[in-house]
């Protein structure tokens, strides 16, 4: 008698399970603690293809300095090998990662791929009320990462909210470094995925480590302008807007959908989080860094360094109007210490507010508690040392010694000036900027700088550079001013970090050793006695002011 093959139990998240069977309350379902013999914990969730992947992403992640995890996809890159870097999670290798361990109770669905928690088993509306909707959380790696380098996130949440579903957007991995256009388009079209196999209503947060908080925000904003139906878009009311002196092919375009005929949820936007995100560049890198990473001939790297208009265009009045729909938005930045990341550029900081004397300050008082979250308003209200906060200068910036201008007046008009020259050469080193923002074939057609600047920025989004230097305006001191009429690049940048000021109502600032190489364990807790203490306090702090 040939003997009975026990079935295959897939494991499934709730709204997964319920698409797969007849019932949608598992309240009384008992969950599955043996699912068995093939994964043992959820870190053997993890699915790595390819033996030679899977030895470059252990050693990655094994060695203990910054650079050299760096350079296993610098060298990739330069051997041509990146783009085809073959990561897949639905593949059905599986790879124990000593690592890093899930706790029993964390589980990853085989069919939607995002990681929850057995308890609850039922997340149905009689179990959880009328108004319940699921929670998910999409956790983006930043430039050379994987998606493990957040698993920590992951942990720290579902401890404290077991009913979160959170997504780890892996089919970026190894590709960061050809630019925000393949990179947003490719983690596009993984959310969209997802999407098909959430519920019809869903609340949805995003965290970024790294170049993922702005990829994050690339993608929101590309999203919240160009996929019917995601953001409270109206096709019917766009077209009758847009349809007076169009032709009928035009009016309809307005009303495409996107490539497959997906569902696309209601969503509530809860969350955006930020930690170690360069949102205004690398200017304030050191300069022989900046030149040494800028060898490998990245587009993604280029972009950073703001030598193309898609920093701008995320600080438009548009991007910064939609970011507005989030409950809780948050910026994490270090101190000192992070070589890719400066404190400015993470935590939104422009010289003509906060200038590098009070950086300074900041960090001597984040050394008496070190790893611990201090906010940079708090900060601010208790800085005791000289409140002219117009000079801004730091030893990373490179005009320091500049000229002082003689008189405020007019030098604002040619700030404007050169900051529209320099808009205007960016846009024209972005070749995907039209098709890429505005579903336009053809290239940006070159002319004088204003004509070519309003091809992409509206009449609104001037007026607001116009704000912006109104502000630069009123608090810069002459010796600032003179800074930024010897710097273009400086220029840009500050008025990058005006138009974000606003942006996250909550800002933290962490001190950590340099020692800990604080851009992955402001993230990552480092591993032993000696530095865990200090790196494994924003995991928490994460969570408590996480917004559900």
């Amino acid at each position: 008698m040939a003997e009975e093959v026990e079935p295959q139990v897939r494991i499934l998240c709730y709204h997964c399970k319920a698409a797969s069977e007849s019932k949608t309350c598992f309240a009384g379902d008992v969950p599955l603690s043996d699912n068995t013999k093939a994964k043992s914990s959820a870190k053997e969730y993890w699915k790595i293809v390819g033996e030679q992947v899977v030895k470059e992403k252990t050693r990655a992640q094994l060695v203990a300095t910054l650079f050299s995890s760096k350079l296993v996809e610098i060298f990739k890159f330069l051997g041509k090998a990146l783009v085809d870097i073959p990561i897949n999670m639905e593949n059905n290798k599986e790879m124990q990662f000593d690592l890093f361990a899930m706790p029993d109770t964390i589980r990853m669905c085989e069919n939607c791929r995002c990681f929850f928690s057995i308890n609850p088993a039922c997340h149905c509306n009689e179990c959880m009320g009328p108004e319940y909707r699921s929670h998910y959380v999409i956790l983006m790696h930043g430039v050379v990462a994987d998606p493990l380098c957040m698993a920590f996130i992951a942990q720290s949440l579902l401890e404290v909210y077991p009913q979160l579903f959170i997504y780890f957007p892996h089919k970026v991995a190894g590709k960061s470094l050809v630019g925000l256009e393949l990179v947003v388009r490719t983690l596009s079209t993984e959310i969209l995925d997802l999407f098909t196999k959430a519920p019809k209503q869903i609340k949805l947060s995003v965290i970024g480590h790294s170049f993922g908080g702005v990829i994050l925000r690339h993608w929101y904003f590309f999203y919240s302008r160009k996929t019917p139906g995601i953001y409270n878009y109206n096709p019917v009311a766009k077209q009758e807007e847009n349809a007076e002196g169009q032709d009928e092919k035009e009016a309809k375009a307005e009303t495409v959908v996107p490539e497959k005929d997906r569902e696309i949820p209601d969503i509530i936007w809860c969350n955006y989080m930020s930690v170690a995100s360069p949102h205004a560049g690398s200017y304030e890198n050191n300069k022989v860094f900046r030149k040494m990473v800028g060898m490998v001939g990245s587009k993604s790297i280029d972009e950073l360094d703001n030598e193309s208009v898609d920093l701008l265009l995320l600080a438009s009045k548009e991007a910064m109007d939609y970011m507005k729909r989030f409950k809780n938005v948050v910026v994490y930045g270090n101190l000192s210490g992070d070589f890719l990341v400066a404190p400015r550029t993470s935590m939104l900081m422009p010289r003509h507010r906060v200038s590098g004397n009070m950086i300074k300050s900041f960090t001597k008082a984040g050394e008496k508690e070190t790893g611990e979250p201090h906010s940079i308003w708090d900060m601010l209200a208790k800085y005791d040392g000289s409140q002219d906060v117009s000079d801004g200068a730091s030893s990373s910036d490179e005009e320091s010694n500049s000229n002082v201008v003689e008189k405020k007046e007019g030098v604002i008009a040619k700030l404007m000036e050169d900051f529209y020259v320099t808009v205007a050469q960016v846009i024209r080193k972005t070749e995907h900027v039209n098709k890429f923002m505005f579903n336009k074939d053809e290239p940006i057609k070159d002319g004088t700088d204003e004509e070519v600047i309003k091809q992409v920025f509206t009449e609104e989004d001037m007026e607001f550079f116009k704000m912006l230097f109104a502000q630069i305006e009123s608090k810069a001191s002459k010796k600032l001013l003179g800074r930024f009429m010897n710097s273009p690049k400086l220029l840009y940048n500050e008025v990058l970090l005006t138009a974000l000021w606003d942006m996250a109502p909550n800002k933290f600032a962490v001190y950590l050793p340099t020692m800990t190489l604080p851009h992955r364990s402001i993230l990552t807790p480092s591993e032993g006695n000696l530095f865990h203490k200090y790196t494994n306090k924003v995991l928490p702090h994460i969570a408590s002011i996480f917004v559900t």
